[in-house]
């Protein structure tokens, strides 16, 4: 019976060893995965903090752009509005100048030397207004 309680001692210190050992190779990997954590958590973090300052920067300069665009747009709109007058000015001007041509011709054939027509005259009263538009619409924009 001592040698079964012997052996059975013998086998309690054994487990026991082998139990601090796993305990100690525990607790070394237990430091060592803590720290390679920590390492790989710090990193990435200013990983992170790194895109997401980038990712604010590319916000702030899409809400710059759209802004910018918005601004563009209705400069556009603007700058059609005054082609459309000037156009539409200078087709009545043509027309209106035709007018006085034709007007000045025939007239020129019915008179005489003696009563000269004013084309001058006759023409920027005719034009003035439009004239007026269109310049009225440069200085504005």
């Amino acid at each position: 019976m001592n040698e079964r309680f012997a052996s059975y001692i013998e086998k309690v210190r054994f487990l026991e060893a082998q139990n601090r050992r796993l305990g100690d190779e525990l607790e070394k990997l237990k430091a060592k995965w803590g720290k390679e954590t920590t390492h790989i958590k710090a990193m990435y973090e200013a990983e992170l903090d790194a895109a997401k300052k980038l990712l604010d920067e590319a916000e702030k300069e899409k809400a710059r752009l759209e802004q910018r665009v918005a601004a563009l747009e209705e400069e556009i709109e603007e700058m059609k509005n005054r082609f459309v007058l000037i156009v539409s000015s200078a087709a009545v001007a043509l027309v209106l100048l035709t007018l006085c041509r034709s007007s000045y011709l025939g007239h020129r054939l019915s008179l005489s030397s003696a009563h000269p027509v004013h084309f001058s005259d006759m023409y920027f009263s005719i034009l003035k207004p439009e004239l007026l538009e269109c310049e009225w619409g440069r200085k504005s924009g």
